[in-house]
């Protein structure tokens, strides 16, 4: 029984996990511009650096743990191009929040998308508070085609990128597979737990 429990819980692990990796990375651990060589996966981004924007910095301002980032200035951009990614991505980018000056409100834009007019991102999850400010996930859910390019553009008060992700969205057939996998764990759990009722009341 426990042989065929730990079989059906590495299945369904398998089959959930895999989309959570994501399929292009920067981490701009160095300061190449552009950046063809994304920690995971293809493609280039490159980086304009707006007026009083300092460009590459390896955590010179002491914005936490992170390091490797990229202060773009007023309106700087971030162009990610040769992507060749096809479907439903999760755009992904850590930026340092702390306001005033640095509001969070980073926007975007994708030709086959909006017809191509920028559009906000939307606050994600914490990745690290600190006392004076937080680095923050923004980002949103994008259905692009495979020429697509993506244009990140912060706001006139700055803003500053630590990392930008592209992970693919699981489609609804991997879902339900990773669903369905459950199902055999779940009565196998019922009926353990069932039989383990009598032991623990005569006790």
């Amino acid at each position: 029984m426990n042989k065929n429990l730990t079989r059906i819980i590495g299945l369904a692990l398998l089959v959930t996990a895999t989309p959570v990796f994501a399929s292009i990375d920067w981490g701009f651990d160095t300061s190449a511009n552009p950046n063809s060589v994304p920690n995971v996966g293809s493609g280039t981004a490159t980086i304009s650096v707006g007026a009083f924007g300092e460009g590459w910095k390896n955590n010179e301002f002491g914005l936490g743990t992170q390091s490797g980032y990229w202060d773009l200035g007023t309106s700087g951009s971030i162009l990610l191009s040769g992507l060749g990614l096809s479907g439903t991505y999760t755009l992904s980018i850590a930026q340092w929040v702390d306001s005033p000056p640095f509001t969070g409100m980073l926007t975007a834009s994708v030709p086959s998308i909006n017809f191509g007019f920028p559009f906000s991102l939307s606050y994600q999850t914490l990745l690290e508070g600190t006392s004076f400010g937080d680095w923050k996930w923004y980002g949103a859910n994008l259905d692009l085609l495979g020429t697509d390019t993506i244009t990140i553009t912060g706001p006139s008060t700055g803003a500053i990128v630590d990392r930008i992700m592209l992970t693919v969205v699981p489609e609804p057939a991997t879902m339900i597979a990773g669903a369905l996998l459950l199902v055999p764990f779940a009565f196998s759990t019922i009926r353990i737990v069932r039989r383990n009722k009598p032991a623990q009341t005569e006790s």
